[in-house]
């Protein structure tokens, strides 16, 4: 059995970078797969990747479950709603194209919204499913 999250992964970057709407707001190169410790906010990062067999008798395949996280470091909510607007659009439903495998269905599960530490860093946390089946 494969693992297919950096096929999964590499779509879904290209997917976001490649919307306009997002780059206007997040401005280019600040999509990362991990939390930026000197970062110039906002920007994305994917993060909490979980990985499930999703095969049956006949056919192969994986879920997987993955955060996009939105960080910005101005206290209202509007624009870090607005950037996870566009993330949702960009993803949900979306049919993304694998280097390996096909993509069955990508959705959006749910949203929260926080308030961080002591520099009161706002946080948007978009929980996404995806089943991709093995090209045989």
């Amino acid at each position: 059995m494969a693992m297919m999250a950096g096929y999964l992964q590499k779509a879904i970057f290209q997917a976001l970078n490649s919307e306009n709407a997002i780059t206007a707001l997040i401005g280019v190169d600040n999509i990362f797969d991990h939390e930026i410790k000197d970062a110039i906010y906002p920007y994305i990062s994917i993060d909490n990747w979980e990985t499930f067999d999703w095969s049956t008798d006949s056919e192969f395949g994986e879920e997987h479950l993955f955060d996009v996280l939105i960080y910005e470091d101005k206290p209202a909510r509007e624009n870090l709603q607005n950037i996870a607007q566009k993330v949702v659009s960009a993803l949900h439903d979306q049919p993304l194209t694998l280097d390996v495998g096909v993509l069955i269905n990508l959705r959006f599960e749910s949203a929260s919204f926080a308030e961080e530490g002591r520099n009161k860093l706002q946080t948007a946390r978009l929980k996404f499913r995806a089943k991709i089946e093995y090209n045989t």
